[in-house]
């Protein structure tokens, strides 16, 4: 049988990565408070790797939506492009800073899982949410979303409802 990159991936599981963005200042003390609920869940001795991605850092990333990144009016936008970059490159976990952890992750890490997202309950109906994703590295959906994102941008810059929890319902 053939391996490739993405069959590889998937037998190997999500990676232990949890990932959080914060762009345009310095991590506020309450939402640091919140990482520290996820690194005490998943704690450096058992495997896990955090990795608060900011500007500096974001601006290291080989985005295909660059463009749309650049553009984007708002903190939130960003984040909603460069979240689905960066778990393409690298896989693990996503997770908005203001999330409180209160249960380890470690099941959906081990292999048998190769997509997950979190559920909003809103008044209108329960939704994929785009602020807790898990993922392979390479996922062929990511891709998907990134592509989405490019050729909504290219069309027009005013992209709220081709991002975010909307994009990801799609």
């Amino acid at each position: 049988a053939t391996t490739t990159p993405a069959s590889a991936a998937k037998r190997a599981g999500i990676p232990r990565i949890v990932h959080h963005i914060w762009l345009g200042s310095a991590l506020p003390s309450a939402y640091a408070r919140q990482r520290e609920t996820w690194e005490a869940h998943h704690p450096a001795a058992t495997g896990w790797e955090h990795r608060l991605w900011d500007d500096a850092a974001v601006r290291t990333l080989r985005m295909v939506n660059r463009a749309a990144f650049d553009a984007a009016p708002n903190y939130g936008e960003k984040s909603d492009i460069a979240r689905l970059e960066i778990l393409y490159q690298h896989g693990g976990l996503y997770v908005d800073t203001d999330f409180e952890c209160v249960a380890p992750f470690d099941e959906l890490h081990t292999g048998g899982v190769d997509l997950y997202t979190g559920r909003s309950n809103t008044a209108a109906a329960i939704e994929l949410n785009n602020g807790l994703i898990g993922a392979t590295k390479r996922h062929p959906l990511l891709m998907a979303a990134i592509r989405k994102i490019a050729a909504e941008h290219s069309r027009d810059s005013a992209m709220a409802s081709t991002q975010g929890a909307a994009l990801i319902a799609k």
